[in-house]
């Protein structure tokens, strides 16, 4: 039986009919343990086309704790389940997750994953971006990092120098990005940063040890994104 926890192997995966992605970060970060446990099956029952992980899907990062939760998601989810590199998976993730970053090509819309998980972009990564951004020239897209953009009070961010070697590229195509979407603060936060839609979603399990701004919640929850041609991008919080 094929694997619903993918290891990516190419920069690029084309796949069709996907119109409902659930998205959740910072799955074991403080411990696979059994509450986390319960979190992440309630968030792998929803109904989807895919499964995201923007990253921290274990503590230490181990082969034995990633194949852990590898293993969960094999026996719960419904449908392919595909990740990001957080700074707790670092030591193991390549061996058995695959390439860090990469992006997801659907007919109306590309998802980059775009590793920062030792809170600086790789400059070949970077290029990588620009590169899809302009060959997918007629789409939208959704980028994914695990540590977020800064914002006011919380300083377990990508520091203004890395946002500003990413907004070298992306302002070129802003208008194309329908928003960025990171973990790494547990629990749930939306702002606005220099024109872009930013969404934190770290309420996959780990404990909820940041303190967030007005407007975010510390609750355990998944993003649901609705996806489709000539429509905007759809973003719901589903609490769990």
């Amino acid at each position: 039986m094929a694997s619903l926890f993918q290891c990516v192997k190419d920069r690029e995966v084309e796949l069709n009919d996907v119109k409902d992605i659930i998205i959740t970060g910072d799955v074991g970060c403080t411990g696979f343990d059994e509450e986390s446990k319960t979190v992440l099956a309630s968030i792998l029952n929803q109904k989807a086309d895919l499964f995201f992980i923007v990253g921290d899907i274990a503590f230490m990062g181990d082969k034995k704790e990633l194949q852990e939760v590898m293993d969960f998601c094999n026996n719960r989810a419904s449908a392919p389940v595909y990740s990001l590199c957080g700074n707790h998976d670092i030591p193991a993730y390549k061996e058995l997750c695959g390439i860090s970053s990469y992006a997801l090509i659907f007919p109306q819309m590309v998802c980059v994953f775009l590793d920062n998980s030792t809170a600086r972009f790789v400059v070949a990564d970077m290029e990588f971006l620009e590169r899809t951004l302009q060959k997918y020239a007629d789409r939208e897209f959704m980028i994914f990092f695990h540590i977020p953009p800064p914002f006011e009070s919380q300083s377990s961010t990508m520091s203004d120098m890395e946002w500003g070697r990413i907004r070298n590229i992306t302002d070129k195509f802003k208008d194309r990005i329908a928003c960025i979407i990171c973990g790494h603060i547990h629990g749930f936060y939306e702002y606005m940063k220099d024109g872009y839609r930013v969404f934190i979603t770290g309420g996959g399990g780990g404990k909820m040890i940041y303190d967030l701004p007005e407007g975010g919640s510390k609750i355990y929850h998944a993003l649901k994104v609705s996806v489709g041609r000539d429509v905007p991008v759809e973003i719901k919080v589903i609490p769990v």
